[in-house]
């Protein structure tokens, strides 16, 4: 009977592969290199590894502290710069430059052993995303249909979520068998191939499409072209309940794994396993999320995370042992990846195709920011007022951000309604 019932889980799963695999193809050769690449290069990821190494070169909690605040505010920094400059040089180039980058990044990062020298490779590392991920949501964006535009995050989020949970695996045996400095070299080279591989082989379909315009693939964006989207009376108030969302998100985005510690007691192992599982579910969820952001509408799976995102995190309080902490975190996890695809198609929705890279970075940037500044009060607040405070805050806010996603659905739906009348 086991031996059925672990044939019949293969099965299911070689059959959502090739189903995962099918919907890559069918969205072009672009989209399915681009795939391909990224996954080749998450196959090594070190992230993780960072603060470990840093730490086993006696590096102190405060410079471990500036090193790492120093990568975030370097990506938030520079990420509209480099996105604004996407749409003015092609996305391709963008996308080949970042990963460059974080190949030169994670190779000095092998080869410095002192502080003030290791803030080099932490300031590349911070402005390598910077420089990839506002471009590639672009190129993804304007390399497939609109009706199958948030099919195609999800598609990809699959991938690159497969590639890094192999890849944290892969990178942590050689950081065991071959010692840290061979980890951050194999993903400098994996990022290398990468960086030369989107170079060379994948094609920039926004600068043909200018060229087909009669366009200069190289022209600027006037200031009036990029201000013009913002008065967008939707992408307005998507952006700003965006910003109470990922407020939200930060609170306890780090506190949720010392409060497993602290409170329930769980191992470093049950919070690795913890977070392994999360990543699982968010692998299993993004490709039906895309799907149902498709058909259903880029707002509909949005705001069921935001409520989910709600009663989830009170559940979190009251699972009381390690397998309740884990089954929460996961149910936390879907309900995060089933906006995943959503939130980036409906920028691309609200925004013209040339400023595409811009927006993207804002969005991004103005997440992240406000995420960062959601972890800072989230400790505080635990710290002040008691560990459940962030919880409760949380739970609220996650609430209100969802009554309002609710409350802009309707009034899209409704203005439909009055221009088809």
């Amino acid at each position: 009977m086991f031996c059925i019932m672990c044939r019949c889980r293969a099965v299911t799963i070689f059959t959502r592969i090739r189903a995962l695999a099918s919907d890559i193809v069918s969205l072009g050769r672009g989209f399915t290199l681009l795939c391909a690449s990224i996954f080749f290069m998450n196959l090594v990821n070190v992230t993780p590894l960072i603060s470990v190494y840093l730490g086993h070169l006696g590096i102190s909690l405060t410079g471990l502290g500036a090193v790492l605040a120093l990568m975030g505010y370097a990506s938030i920094a520079s990420r509209v710069l480099f996105g604004w400059l996407s749409d003015v040089v092609g996305y391709r180039l963008l996308i080949s430059l970042g990963y460059a980058v974080a190949s030169i990044a994670y190779l000095l990062f092998a080869v410095f052993s002192s502080l003030p020298w290791l803030f080099i490779p932490t300031l590349l590392l911070g402005i390598a995303p910077s420089l990839s991920e506002p471009a590639l949501r672009a190129y993804i964006a304007n390399a497939v249909p609109k009706d199958r535009r948030a099919t195609a995050f999800g598609a990809f989020w699959t991938v690159v979520s497969a590639g890094i949970a192999a890849g944290m695996l892969l990178a942590g045996g050689i950081a065991y068998t071959m010692g840290f400095r061979a980890a951050f070299y194999a993903a400098s080279i994996t990022r290398a191939v990468t960086s030369v591989t989107i170079l060379t082989a994948l094609r920039d379909h926004r600068a043909a499409a200018d060229r087909a315009r009669g366009a200069s693939a190289k022209r600027r964006p006037s200031m009036r072209e990029l201000v013009k989207p913002l008065l967008n009376t939707t992408l307005l108030l998507f952006f700003a309940i965006s910003c109470v969302s990922s407020f939200a998100t930060g609170l306890i985005a780090q506190l949720k794994y010392l409060y497993a510690n602290k409170v329930v007691g769980a191992t470093a192992f049950e919070i690795g396993l913890m977070a392994f599982a999360a990543q699982l579910c968010v692998m299993a969820t993004l490709t039906p999320a895309g799907r149902i952001a498709d058909k259903y509408g880029r707002l509909l799976p949005i705001t069921l995370r935001e409520y989910g995102y709600a009663i989830s995190t009170l559940a979190f309080l009251y699972a009381f042992n390690v397998p309740l902490l884990i089954a929460v975190n996961s149910i936390m996890a879907v309900f995060d990846a089933l906006a995943m695809p959503a939130r980036p198609a409906l920028v691309a929705d609200l925004t013209p195709r040339q400023e595409r890279g811009t927006f993207m970075a804002l969005y991004m940037s103005l997440r992240q920011g406000l995420s960062s500044l959601g972890v800072f009060i989230g400790f505080y607040l635990w710290q002040t007022y008691g560990l459940k405070t962030p919880f409760y805050v949380r739970a609220l806010l996650f609430a209100l951000s969802g009554t309002l996603y609710l409350l802009l659905r309707r009034s899209i739906r409704r203005a439909s309604t009055q221009q088809l009348g």
